[in-house]
């Protein structure tokens, strides 16, 4: 009885610290409230108990404001809409950071599979190039990996991928490139320090550069090439040199990792 006495008088206490740490701490409470306290707290917003889960149902209860869908559950969404899975996106996402790379990989999972109920004559050619925008050790070399497994997984490319450098395209000549780009037809060119070509600076990198303007444009729906490099270095080098090149390769940042992100991955 005592014990009961002492539940009841203590739950309107309770009842005002969830609602004020629910105030003070929204991301918190998203994480940490359960349905239960969510209805007590909230009797009449039963919208905020819904389908999709505790951690979307508390998202924004202290301003009552339309749930954001999470990445992850925009992935989800995704992938129960079409009813296909994508194990090399499931990897990406397993993934410390890379926010804006998983947003870019998701949005080629909606595209593709929305066009693949569209009359052939209709379709329009998407463009799979991209630069990867980001300083060392951010992750470009392992992305640009599941990407060409993305678009092998999704029916968009082979499962060949032709790596090399812009080093090594200035050094061995416009012969070995256009080599390499025949290798890789059908499936990804990765070109990581791209920047090196420098086409204002050298004449080979100029010839270079515009074999993969050619291609990147004619054959875009035959190859997806990926160059990768610093940001200042690839938009002061090869996008003031050529400006086409910005228009026919879509940009992805890689942000460094922060202190957190760091920890993960060391201690796996």
């Amino acid at each position: 009885s005592s014990a009961a006495s002492s539940s009841s008088s203590s739950a309107p206490l309770a009842l005002f610290l969830l609602s004020l740490f629910s105030r003070l701490d929204p991301a918190a409470a998203k994480v940490l409230l359960r349905p239960p306290e969510v209805a007590a707290l909230y009797p009449d917003r039963p919208e905020l108990l819904d389908s999709r889960g505790p951690s979307a149902a508390t998202a924004n209860l202290a301003t009552g404001a339309p749930v954001p869908k999470t990445l992850e559950g925009r992935w989800v969404e995704a992938r129960e809409r079409w009813g296909t899975s994508c194990d090399p996106i499931d990897q990406l996402f397993g993934l410390q950071g890379l926010r804006k790379v998983k947003l870019e990989a998701v949005a080629l999972y909606e595209t593709v599979e929305s066009e693949r109920s569209v009359p052939e004559e209709k379709k329009v050619a998407v463009s799979t190039n991209f630069t990867f925008f980001g300083n060392p050790g951010t992750g470009k070399t392992t992305v640009a990996r599941l990407y060409g497994k993305i678009m092998h997984a999704l029916g968009v490319r082979s499962a060949t991928l032709v790596e090399t450098t812009g080093e090594e395209l200035l050094r061995e000549g416009g012969d070995f490139a256009k080599g390499l780009i025949a290798q890789a037809m059908g499936g990804v060119l990765f070109i990581d320090e791209a920047h090196a070509l420098d086409p204002g600076a050298s004449k080979e990198g100029k010839g270079i550069v515009g074999q993969i303007l050619t291609v990147a444009e004619n054959k875009r729906t035959e190859i997806s090439i990926i160059l990768a490099g610093y940001k200042e270095d690839i938009e002061d080098k090869l996008y003031a040199a050529d400006p086409g090149l910005s228009s026919r390769f879509k940009a992805i940042e890689f942000e460094d990792f922060g202190f957190d992100e760091l920890r993960a991955i060391l201690i796996g």
